[in-house]
């Protein structure tokens, strides 16, 4: 299947459209906070799923709109964090080459759970308090053994010294198709509601610090 629409996706200057607003959320991980709007009406904030792994290494934060839950949903924002993985003092080339390892990583994993899979790189914009930023889109038609396709924009960020994904996902029932695949400008939108995501330092408490709060 030939998903055109996504190559004039990535053609299209990113201020090319306005961003979707909504409730904008702050969680404190490991040596800094990420502040990020949810997109979904009435929603309250609170995570639908928080975990942080026993090891302390890695956290994940997800939010699905009101009366879905993380096991039965139409769209996901998803953060997570990586303790320590923005790392590397002996490559000067390392927060350029994390960012998109874990973009390719995020794309294997699609690429083993579906019926074909597309992982296509997109432009990002610096972020403020982070030393690189790399975006994608990422296509499964059809989730194997299941009925739904998923398709995801994706960011990969490099902090100070942790790595993050934030995620927008959405599901669609039976496949996707060229028919019922959002739009450039639905996805282009989408790119620059989660390239609004600020990244702040933690105050002594722990408690997100400005703009953060």
């Amino acid at each position: 299947m030939r998903l055109i629409a996504l190559w004039v996706f990535i053609a299209l200057p990113i201020s090319a459209t306005a961003q979707p607003m909504g409730v904008r959320v702050s969680q404190g991980f490991f040596t800094q906070a990420v502040s990020i709007i949810l997109p979904f009406a009435n929603h309250s904030g609170e995570p639908d799923f928080s975990e942080v792994s026993s090891t302390q290494t890695n956290a994940i934060i997800e939010w699905v709109p009101a009366g879905e839950t993380v096991f039965d949903w139409t769209q996901m924002i998803t953060v997570t964090a990586l303790s320590g993985a923005g790392l590397d003092g002996k490559n000067s080339r390392y927060p350029v080459t994390a960012a998109a390892a874990m973009l390719n990583r995020i794309g294997g994993r699609f690429q083993e759970a579906c019926d074909g899979a597309h992982l296509m790189p997109i432009e990002a914009q610096p972020i403020a308090n982070t030393r690189n930023v790399e975006a994608a889109v990422v296509v499964c038609e059809r989730v194997t053994g299941q009925n739904h396709g998923e398709l995801a924009v994706i960011l990969a960020v490099v902090g100070m010294s942790d790595l993050y994904t934030v995620q927008w996902a959405q599901r669609f029932p039976g496949m996707i198709t060229p028919e019922n695949l959002p739009s450039p400008e639905v996805l282009l939108s989408r790119l620059r509601l989660l390239g609004d995501t600020l990244f702040c330092p933690l105050n002594d408490d722990g408690s997100p610090a400005h703009p953060c709060n």
